[in-house]
């Protein structure tokens, strides 16, 4: 009988699964939809106003913001092209994601790595360079701002005969992302 109850109280003390029966270990648990108090979901932010006038002006836009959806993320995002350099500045409010659906989305040949955007802890992620040339040519930064909500950054360059190398285009997203961020943190 011990040798049956010992493991049994491991699974229970790992898994916190066994409590009183007044207690509900799932309703102490954040879901993927919670947000510290006081901050509005992403998915009442309009991504085409997280990059302000000046700051598109930076960023050498030079085209109306054009809202769009993210069908990856299912997630509203806006457009910010630049049609004079052929860049394309991407910006998407992901509401509500869990880790493992993000996970089960990245391609395993894509490199990543963690870096800061405005001191939060952000990913880039750059699609690797020997594949099709398009995707060589863009960069992505995920934010998180609160739990299971994130700012997706995606800087591209299409059609001109001089792109620029994946570096700039990830040092342009950073740029970007801290814009979206400073204006999410300004409006919240």
């Amino acid at each position: 009988m011990t040798t049956l109850l010992a493991p049994l109280a491991v699974v229970c003390v790992v898994a916190g699964a066994c409590g009183s029966p007044e207690e509900d270990p799932a309703a102490a648990r954040p879901t993927a939809t919670s947000r510290p108090t006081g901050e509005r979901p992403l998915s009442d932010v309009d991504p085409c106003r997280l990059l302000t006038p000046a700051r598109q002006r930076e960023l050498g836009v030079d085209q109306p913001p054009q809202p769009d959806h993210d069908p990856t993320v299912d997630a509203p995002s806006c457009v910010f092209s630049a049609q004079a350099t052929g860049l394309r500045f991407d910006v998407t409010a992901v509401g509500a994601v869990t880790p493992t659906d993000l996970a089960a989305q990245r391609r395993p040949d894509q490199l990543t790595r963690e870096i800061a955007i405005g001191g939060a802890p952000a990913r880039e992620v750059r699609p690797p360079t020997d594949g099709v040339p398009a995707d060589a040519h863009s960069c992505e930064v995920d934010v998180p701002v609160a739990e299971g909500q994130f700012l997706r950054v995606t800087v591209g360059q299409r059609g001109t005969r001089t792109p620029q190398p994946q570096d700039a285009l990830c040092a342009k997203t950073v740029l970007a992302a801290e814009a979206v961020l400073t204006t999410l943190r300004e409006r919240r």
